[in-house]
């Protein structure tokens, strides 16, 4: 109960101290001034003490140091003066001295005035004394200057340990990699903000969240310590990008986020923010120059308005979280404003990632197979395994939409292994009745990672007896070209089992040549976005000449993905493509349909 009485008199005391102090300061100087008119009978010497008081409050309420210590120093000559030229009881002079060092360590507190002081006014007894005082002037001097001393020693203490208490609360607050303010002192603020918002209703603020694409490529291939000299940049840059209103904080790994401050209506705080996010993507452009490399990193931003979005801080967070994670499935990069459908959407994927948990295990996932025709024969060659999602109260669910779901949440990994085995058991059979016949299976990133993947996969192919020469595997591009190393390795672990190789969407990450000889590869998928206009669009049709040409003086297998209509087939096959595959010669199709394809 005591604790809960302390509380609100302490917090009162704390918030009124400058003005304890300053009631405090014109108290002694009364006391001090009444003492020193009253010393001298003379009329016109209490009159000159007068200016003792004066100066003193120049010197406590004047801002600039050196005028502070000239009227400091000006009001002790001032006593030392008078009291040497004109000698008053000593008696007297030990009532009001006595306070006069407290007063300087008002005017300078954690200092050591009151020492010096303490010890010039000792100067002013000589003239008043006399010989059977000594002994009394020997205890006035100790009682002066042990008083002083221990006030002095103790607005020091006091001043150091408010000190410590300032750094460790600052320590407490700041990144200590980026050196920017850290997670506790955004949320901090974002309480302020939010206390200052009721108490003015037209206040208003944005929060900003920033969040870098691709950021753990960086750090699994040139290590922590480039990552984190990086992230340090990025925390220099953004602080840079922040205007006035606008304040930076990392809340860790490679999440920042601005509170931008507004006040004058939603018009005038979206205007502010685009000042920031304009000068926020320019910085982006510029190449962050390593110590070991140079890199290019982009953000994806999230922004949610209050109290437009959200009238609750952890309603607003999660709105701006929302926002980014939606400016994400759209191509990083870039970023966007909460909006209410963005709820409603993260509801659905909430719902697709629970049930995903079960649709192995429920029998909801099937495979269905499009082919890969030959361009010069018209034979079917090959099919590629296509994972479909059949659920019982969803319907059916596109793979564009659980897969990027699978992925972020590591279902991916059980997903995938079930699409192999369900592929490989499937190409068992075909390899019975059909002889030479490929199967192409997609594998994500995400497997590429797990250490336990090639032991996977042979596990796999030994359990179904399938020949792995006659299995593919394809990876996109862009996948690859993130860890280009890491899928060296993978790839010729693969090749060793007799598994054959597919780059996929190839022409769209600017591969590198050099590691392009390096990988393992046997097939190039050319790109949808190539194929659609290579009928009508002279560059377009330039680039698969070009990647045809390429896969030629290679030795690698070009394929055509998502071909639709005949003048496209017609054009490919004047380029030199291998094979294509696309709606014009079969959607995919379930295995049962596919045999008829294969045997036209």
């Amino acid at each position: 109960m005591k604790a809960l009485v302390d509380t609100p008199i302490l917090y009162f005391f704390k918030a009124n101290i400058h003005h304890f102090m300053n009631g405090l300061f014109l108290l002694l100087v009364l006391l001090v001034t009444l003492v020193l008119v009253t010393l001298h009978d003379n009329h016109l010497l209490s009159l000159s003490y007068l200016l003792f008081p004066l100066l003193l409050c120049v010197s406590r309420y004047h801002s600039r140091l050196l005028v502070k210590r000239a009227f400091a120093i000006l009001a002790l000559l001032l006593i030392l003066v008078l009291g040497m030229t004109f000698p008053a009881d000593v008696e007297a002079i030990e009532e009001g001295f006595i306070l006069i060092p407290l007063l300087y360590i008002l005017i300078f507190p954690h200092s050591l005035w009151p020492i010096p002081v303490s010890i010039l006014l000792l100067l002013t007894y000589f003239p008043s004394l006399d010989n059977h005082e000594l002994v009394d002037f020997i205890e006035d001097c100790i009682e002066v200057v042990v008083i002083a001393t221990f006030a002095t020693v103790m607005s020091f203490y006091q001043y150091k340990t408010k000190m410590q208490s300032q750094f460790f609360k600052e320590q407490s607050l700041t990144d200590d990699l980026t050196l920017i303010p850290n997670r506790k002192a955004f949320h901090q603020q974002l309480q302020e903000n939010f206390q200052r918002w009721q108490g003015n209703s037209h206040y208003d603020f944005a929060l900003v969240l920033i969040d870098l694409d691709d950021f753990k490529r960086i750090n699994d291939q040139f290590g922590h310590e480039i990552g984190d000299q990086l992230l340090a940049e990025v925390a220099y840059r953004l602080m840079k990008c922040s205007c006035n209103g606008a304040s930076v904080y990392r809340l860790g790994g490679d999440e920042f986020c601005m509170l931008v401050s507004g006040g004058e209506g939603q018009a005038a705080l979206q205007s502010q923010i685009a000042a920031v996010i304009s000068k926020m993507f320019d910085e982006s452009t510029s190449q962050y120059r390593l110590k070991r490399c140079v890199q290019t990193i982009t953000p994806t931003v999230g922004i949610s308005l209050f109290p437009y979005d959200a009238k609750e801080v952890d309603v607003l967070l999660r709105n701006a979280d929302l926002a980014m994670l939606d400016c994400k499935t759209h191509g990083k990069n870039n970023y966007a404003y909460f909006e209410r459908g963005m709820f409603e959407t993260a509801i659905r994927q909430f719902e697709i990632e629970d049930q995903l948990k079960r649709a192995i295990d429920d029998e909801q996932l099937y495979l269905v197979y499009q082919p890969k025709v030959c361009l010069t024969t018209g034979k079917v060659k090959g099919v590629e395994a296509l994972i479909r999602w059949q659920h019982p109260e969803l319907g059916s669910v596109s793979p564009a939409e659980f897969i990027p779901i699978a992925e972020s949440s590591g279902m991916i990994v059980p997903i995938g292994l079930w699409v192999l085995t369900k592929a490989c058991q499937q190409l068992a059979k075909w390899q019975e009745t059909e002889g030479e016949f490929y199967v192409s299976v997609n594998v994500s990133a995400i497997q590429i990672q797990q250490s336990g993947l090639v032991n996977a996969v042979t596990e796999v192919i030994d359990r179904t007896g399938v020949d792995a020469n006659w299995l593919e595997f394809e990876l996109t591009e862009t996948a690859i070209m993130e860890s280009p190393e890491l899928y060296v390795e993978k790839f010729q672990a693969f090749k060793k089992l007799g598994i054959r190789i597919a780059i996929d969407d190839f022409g769209v990450a600017y591969s590198s040549l050099a590691y392009l000889t390096k990988l393992p590869v046997d097939t190039l998928k050319i790109d949808k976005s190539f194929v659609d206009n290579c009928d009508s669009n002279h560059n377009d049709r330039m680039i698969v000449r070009t990647i045809v040409q390429l896969g030629q003086n290679l030795g690698l297998t070009t394929v055509a993905e998502g071909v639709e209509f005949e003048t496209q087939r017609e054009i490919l096959e004047e380029e030199g493509v291998d094979r294509f595959q696309g709606y014009l010669y079969s959607k995919p199709v379930p295995d049962t349909e596919l045999l008829t394809l294969v045997r036209l």
